[in-house]
């Protein structure tokens, strides 16, 4: 389930404005627990910029530790309107 959220994610948005950056993209990480970031590497004058934020960054699911797959789940049944 997680990975057919990703390819949606991946196939609707691949851009991200940022506070600084005005040009990030999702990029695929194996490093990173949910497997994607937004990254920003631009060169501003003769400085190198380069910004990694976290998928999870500003959602509601940003302190979680569920995984991708139970935010889908859980932001489906509360867009369903179901309860416990």
């Amino acid at each position: 389930m997680g990975q057919t959220f990703y390819n949606a994610l991946a196939q609707g948005k691949r851009k991200r404005t940022g506070d600084v950056c005005y040009d990030m993209n999702l990029v695929e990480r194996s490093d990173r627990c949910d497997g994607y970031m937004w990254e920003c590497h631009r060169q501003i004058g003769k400085k190198l910029h380069r910004v990694e934020k976290s998928i999870r960054e500003r959602s509601w699911f940003e302190q979680s530790n569920m995984t991708m797959g139970e935010v889908v789940k859980f932001t489906y049944w509360w867009c369903q309107g179901l309860q416990q």
